[in-house]
Order: C-alpha cells, then structure tokens, then sequence
C-alpha cells in the first residue's frame, strides 16, 4: 500500500471538505485486498461471457468482444454493499465484534453517494444535517480504510485490543451510533 495516500488522507483531518473523502477514497482503493469479488467463480462468468460473445457474432455485431467482455466481467463482481459486508466482517474476524461496526456498511454507502457528488461537482451540502451525515460518513470510510490498514499487520493481543483508542477510529465512534 502507499502510505502517501494514507498520510494524504490522515493530514486533512482538522477540516471537512470534498478532498477529505476522496483521499480517503483513494486510501481505499489502495488497499491491497478490497477489491472487489467474484462470488460466482470464473467459469460461470466466463461461460456467459462466451455465450454473450457468440449471440453477438451470429448477430453480426462484429468488434464488440471486448466491450462485451469488459461489461459482463463486471456483472459477476459483489455489488460493493457486499464488498463493503465482506470486509467489515473481515474486521469483525480480527479485532473482535464491536457496536462500531452494526451500522458501518451503510455510512459506507453514504460515502460512496457522497463521492460521486464531490467527484462530479462542487459539492454543498444541502443544509447542516447533511453536512453532520457527510462529515460522519467520511469518519465511517477513514476509519474503515484505517482498520483495513491495521488488519493485517502483525499485533499483540493487546495491540488488538487497543486499537479502539486510535484517534481514526475514536473519531468515528464518537460519532456512532447516528439516524441513517
């Protein structure tokens, strides 16, 4: 992983912008094993694939084989609420279930709605609740990527237990539990 985006991310904590969350964003992204999976296996996907391939030629819809494959790849990929369910329950794993992460796939989704408003645009809050949700949100996402970052590193039992007082994931929890 590189730690410049993770530093990236870490140093705009005093403030709550649109930049906050897309570094954490590209935090995420970097983490070597969240992306996203396949729960239905290769060979499946691959058969429709092949299937989606051959309707298209016997259509004459030549030189779309790669679109055709890109797009259908995709279909077979968890839907990122489950990718986001996936790797909280990996966190559960590690450090134990705690009421932090009840809720924690749905600020998640929040972050990800809120993303794609920052990435296409200026983004405003329409009002101070929704500005309190996207700054929680963000909180949510840090302090997932934080906890993603930290799952795999070699730790004491006591390490484990202690990484509830890191600040990232203090600042989320202060924030917990919230109306979604």
């Amino acid at each position: 992983m590189n730690l410049g985006v993770m530093s990236g991310c870490l140093s705009g904590r005093k403030n709550i912008s649109g930049e906050r969350l897309i570094a954490a964003w590209r935090w995420f992204e970097e983490i070597p094993d969240a992306a996203p999976e396949s729960p239905y296996g290769k060979s499946k996907i691959d058969a429709i694939v092949e299937g989606a391939l051959s309707a298209a030629k016997q259509q004459d819809l030549l030189g779309l084989d790669d679109r055709i494959r890109g797009a259908l790849q995709r279909v077979g990929e968890e839907s990122i609420r489950q990718r986001f369910e996936r790797l909280v329950g990996s966190l559960k794993e590690r450090f134990g279930t705690n009421a932090t992460f009840d809720g924690m796939p749905n600020y998640l989704m929040l972050a990800r709605g809120f993303r794609g408003r920052v990435a296409h645009g200026h983004f405003e809050a329409n009002g101070a609740d929704e500005l309190t949700t996207f700054h929680k949100a963000t909180l949510a996402l840090e302090a997932f990527c934080f906890l993603l970052t930290a799952r795999d590193l070699p730790m004491s039992e006591r390490a484990i237990r202690q990484i509830w007082m890191h600040p990232v994931v203090e600042d989320f929890m202060r924030a917990y539990p919230f109306e979604v």
